[in-house]
């Protein structure tokens, strides 16, 4: 006898496809095709760009536990990080130097230590957080910032 599993009453904010065709065992019910994981946000650069993908920002930092980045206006990021032992100043270069080489030399960025970092009600949150209101989005991808 085949092993039923079930996901039922499952909100943790990641994202899932359902595929279109049918469950092998005949059931009707919908069938998950993939769970494609949370969404983060897309930052925007000052000329127009937009840019997801920042988990390398902390690889190879050993004195780094977790870090959130979130645009707070063209060209300004604050990074909240929660560090393990032993973070610096040199650390702080390392993750300002990673943002720039990401985002173009001349953004702010700023570096907040924080003892830990907002979960959602199922225990996770974003690595990235974009604060900008929609119309300087949209300006963005318009080239009118």
């Amino acid at each position: 006898m085949a092993e039923s599993r079930r996901l039922i009453r499952c909100s943790l904010g990641d994202l899932a496809a359902w595929d279109e065709a049918p469950c092998p065992c005949g059931r009707q019910t919908p069938v998950l095709k993939e769970v494609c994981g949370r969404l983060e946000d897309v930052v925007y650069g000052q000329y127009g760009r937009q840019l997801v993908r920042f988990h390398g920002v902390f690889v190879g930092m050993p004195r780094v536990r977790e870090g959130h980045m979130i645009q707070e206006e063209l060209g300004v990021f604050r990074v909240k990080v929660v560090p393990d032992g032993g973070f610096g100043d040199a650390d702080v270069s390392v993750v300002i130097k990673r943002m720039k080489q990401r985002l173009g030399q001349d953004t702010h960025v700023y570096v907040e230590v924080v003892p830990a970092i907002e979960r959602s009600a199922a225990g996770k949150f974003r690595a990235v957080a974009c604060k900008l209101p929609a119309e300087v989005r949209k300006s963005t991808q318009t080239g009118r910032a």
